[in-house]
This record gives structure tokens, C-alpha cells and sequence, in this order.
């Protein structure tokens, strides 16, 4: 068995455990995804303060709480908790370029994700799409930062 087996199976076992109420079971889970949130809100949000940056992680991890009862087993923990991230209340931040301003929050979370090495079919997983969809995103996100000159 490998160790990234071993994550999967543990993630789901502790999924398992908060729908039984144990909320250790969430702690352990907000451990081992503070730093992949806190990155995705560091990229993708308005905000560059830290306590702020950590309130949208604990909001994500409350409603991952909230919704324990509806993960269906055969899915990623991974992906149903990036979703929830993505379903948080953040914008792009002002300071960011123009060009990352022009992206819809989902073309600026394919490239968020594509940068951090996740595969097309991951992101279309967390994203909830079609794996072709994730390529016109992309595709969309590039025509748009394209620079345009004269």
C-alpha cells in the first residue's frame, strides 16, 4: 500500500468520523488542508492579511463540518474540499495585474490550479466540470492575459 493510498484511505476514515460527530476527526482534517487552503486564498482573494486569509479557511473547514453527512464515499476528499473553498465569498484582489482582474473566478482557479501541478482531470473534479470544460477555461484565461499590442 502506498503512502498516498494510505492519505486517501485515512481522509476518507476521517470523513467517516465526523459523520459520526467527532469533531478531532475535523481537526485532523483542518491540519492537513490549513496549508493548500490557505495558499488558494492567498492566490485568489481580496485580501493579503493573514487573520483574514485564516477566517475564510476556518469558514471552509466549518462548512465541510456542516456538510459531513452528505460526502459520498466513492469521491475525493480533496476535490469536495476545495469546492467548498471555492464557494467561500472572496474576489480577486484589487492589486492583482490587470490581466488576472479580466479572469472569472473559475478561469483564475483552473490557473491557480494548473500552477500548482493539479492534472486536468483533478481540476475538473474539484471544479465539478467536464474535463473539457477545464481546457476551454484554461483556453479562455490565456486568450485573455494574451498581451495585445501594437
Amino acid at each position: 500500500m502506498t503512502a498516498a493510498l494510505d492519505t486517501h484511505l485515512s481522509e476518507h476514515q476521517l470523513v467517516a468520523r465526523m459523520a459520526r460527530d467527532d469533531r478531532s476527526a475535523l481537526q485532523s482534517l483542518y491540519e492537513a488542508y490549513y496549508p493548500h487552503l490557505y495558499k488558494l486564498f492567498a492566490h485568489l482573494a481580496v485580501t493579503k492579511e493573514r487573520q483574514e486569509i485564516e477566517q475564510l479557511v476556518e469558514d471552509t473547514m466549518m462548512e465541510v463540518w456542516l456538510s459531513r453527512n452528505s460526502f459520498i464515499a466513492t469521491r475525493s476528499v480533496y476535490a469536495w474540499i476545495m469546492r467548498k473553498a471555492l464557494n467561500q465569498p472572496f474576489h480577486s484582489r484589487p492589486e492583482q495585474s490587470s490581466l488576472l482582474k479580466t479572469l472569472t473566478t473559475a478561469e483564475r482557479a483552473v490557473v491557480h490550479f494548473v500552477y500548482t501541478g493539479h492534472s486536468r482531470k483533478q481540476i475538473a473534479e474539484i471544479l465539478e466540470v467536464n474535463p473539457d470544460d477545464v481546457d476551454e477555461l484554461l483556453y479562455q484565461a490565456r486568450a485573455r492575459m494574451r498581451p495585445t499590442g501594437h
